[in-house]
């Protein structure tokens, strides 16, 4: 029997796009078993806060931090609700991910729905992922922007550009490290056991 999907009525009730997406699904096949526990979940890119409001009721227990590159006024976006916290600065911005890293020290949960540039994306990944607990989960949404201009992605040259999907496909190669029959090969550190 399938479960509920709680995900799925809080994305259309706050009428955040990440139920268009189909994102529900997916995150509630990961997250369901920490549903009531004591999390920090870091979600960087909040545009109107309607994420951070669902995160909120689905993690009743935990807390929800925000980090967006805009002033969000909570008062006049709706979101006063005291498991949230927004901070304000770029993804991009070691200072700024240090800062929040030095203040919370380890997410359970770390969401990037922040500018969906490759340089973005890579860079707070590379800063944030020792910051996840044991068993942490790191998404990243949009990644079909690696292949639109707009982005800074790369339609033409799939193999060699440097996007964010080229960064995630290579750490697969890391995970297999162990086979590579090349002795300069460097593994990453996020691939190590």
């Amino acid at each position: 029997m399938k479960k509920n999907n709680e995900l799925n009525e809080l994305f259309i009730k706050y009428e955040t796009n990440k139920f268009q997406h189909g994102y529900a699904d997916i995150y509630f096949s990961y997250i369901e078993k920490l549903k009531n526990e004591n999390i920090n979940l870091l979600e960087i890119g909040i545009a109107d806060g309607k994420s951070l409001l669902a995160w909120s009721d689905y993690f009743k227990n935990g807390k929800i931090i925000g980090i967006d590159k805009n002033h969000i006024n909570l008062n006049e976006k709706g979101i006063n609700k005291s498991n949230i916290i927004i901070h304000q600065g770029l993804q991009g911005n070691s200072k700024f991910i240090q800062s929040l890293i030095k203040k919370y020290e380890k997410f359970d949960i770390i969401i990037d729905d922040g500018s969906h540039f490759p340089k973005d994306v890579i860079k707070s990944f590379n800063l944030l992922f020792s910051s996840l607990k044991e068993n942490g989960l790191y998404f990243i949404e949009d990644t079909q922007t690696s292949y639109n201009h707009f982005f800074k992605g790369n339609p033409f040259n799939l193999k060699y550009a440097n996007t964010h999907m080229n960064f995630f496909k290579n750490l697969t190669d890391s995970l297999n490290y162990q086979e590579i029959a090349n002795p300069f090969y460097k593994k990453k550190y996020m691939t190590q056991k």
